[in-house]
């Protein structure tokens, strides 16, 4: 049973007090598209439903920023849960539906700050939510190592079994503003995506240990895995000599491969494997496949910009059918990728490129309208 996820310019709980805010609901359907329920979030202020991961067992669980009260709703007017902002700042939460859509159970996240970047994993065992946050962060009598409470974001990934109980907080981050940009399982192992604020990236456990580090230049894309244990495993990356960051490094598992992408400056590395096309342009785009269980880049595409101040950037992943490889995002300008030249019509155009899993190319497809798109 197919679920999307969107937001809704207004709610249809009744009787209570909400304003014209953005609000979030997660409508079911057939592989046909015939609906088969809707359930529906919403509060007092934006309610921004982010993502949505499915477990092996068949449950929903999507995670979303609130901003001060969120309202959890089956039906048209059965409340089942309400949760309420932290200092009315903008706190993460995830929430857990079963396959005809009933609610199971929500977990908010957050402190006095604002919570952001949102995402979540699930697997046969447990949930995963991916975030940052500022200040100490908190879950019960567990909290952020004191050594990131330093005025920057940072991230935080915890851990809860498939019945929403916490098991595990990990933390981690610089000197600097880190950001957290994916997250993904295969049951046995998670694997994030984040940009490092600075060259050295540390994770710590909910006892306070450090785990692991990440060294690699400033504001670069890292990938790293951890058991569903809270484990660290190994630790990639790509490093860009501008210390600028591009764009966000995206992740999906299939064909038992972990498949990355993003968009970099020039000159860029994935360790031991060939550097970014030349070109003069100002962004280069990637996709890439590591091995899953050491992190070594099997394989790196590169797609370039032909002026400065131009982008081709990827901004979502998954895999499909027979192991396709399908990235979305992206453009302005003239862009090429794997011999395939393409021209935004005005401003900022979409794109869906797809890869066999080997790497080969396939197809680009553009989508070309007046006006920037976004993805």
């Amino acid at each position: 049973m197919p679920l999307v996820m969107h937001r809704t310019p207004e709610s249809r709980l009744a009787a209570q007090p909400l304003l014209d805010q953005d609000k979030g609901c997660l409508p079911s359907s057939t592989i046909k598209a015939t609906c088969c329920g809707t359930s529906q979030l919403a509060g007092s202020d934006q309610e921004t439903a982010e993502n949505i991961s499915i477990a092996p067992n068949g449950n929903v669980y999507h995670r979303c920023l609130q901003g001060r009260m969120l309202l959890l709703q089956c039906g048209k007017q059965h409340l089942d849960q309400s949760l309420t902002s932290r200092s009315n700042s903008k706190d993460i939460y995830v929430a857990a539906y079963d396959p005809n859509g009933q609610f199971l159970w929500a977990q908010q996240f957050g402190n006095a700050n604002d919570e952001l970047y949102p995402d979540i994993a699930a697997d046969a065992s447990g949930v995963t939510v991916l975030g940052s946050f500022k200040g100490t962060f908190t879950i019960g009598s567990t909290s952020s190592n004191a050594a990131l409470n330093n005025g920057n974001n940072h991230c935080f990934m915890v851990r809860m079994d498939l019945g929403g109980a916490f098991q595990w907080l990990n933390t981690g981050g610089s000197v600097n503003e880190d950001i957290p940009a994916g997250i993904t399982s295969d049951g046995s192992r998670l694997y994030v995506g984040m940009v490092g604020g600075s060259a050295s990236v540390s994770w710590y456990n909910s006892a306070g240990a450090v785990l692991g580090t990440s060294t690699l230049t400033s504001k670069d894309h890292r990938y790293i895995a951890f058991s569903t244990a809270g484990s660290w495993a190994w630790s990639t990356g790509i490093t860009d000599p501008t210390n600028g960051s591009v764009g966000f490094p995206n992740v999906a598992l299939g064909c038992d491969g972990l498949f990355v992408s993003g968009a970099v400056s020039a000159a860029s590395s994935f360790p031991s494997m060939p550097v970014s096309a030349g070109g003069t342009g100002s962004e280069y785009f990637y996709a890439a496949r590591l091995n899953k269980s050491t992190g070594t880049a099997e394989w790196v595409k590169w797609g370039t910009t032909t002026n400065g101040g131009e982008h081709f950037n990827g901004r979502d992943i998954t895999i499909g059918k027979y192991g396709l490889v399908h990235i979305g995002g992206t453009y302005n300008g003239t862009v090429s990728f794997g011999g395939q030249s393409m021209t935004s019509a005005s401003g900022q155009d979409l794109f869906i490129l797809t890869l066999k899993p080997d790497g080969t190319f396939k197809t680009l497809y553009p989508d070309r309208l007046n006006g920037d798109e976004y993805l």
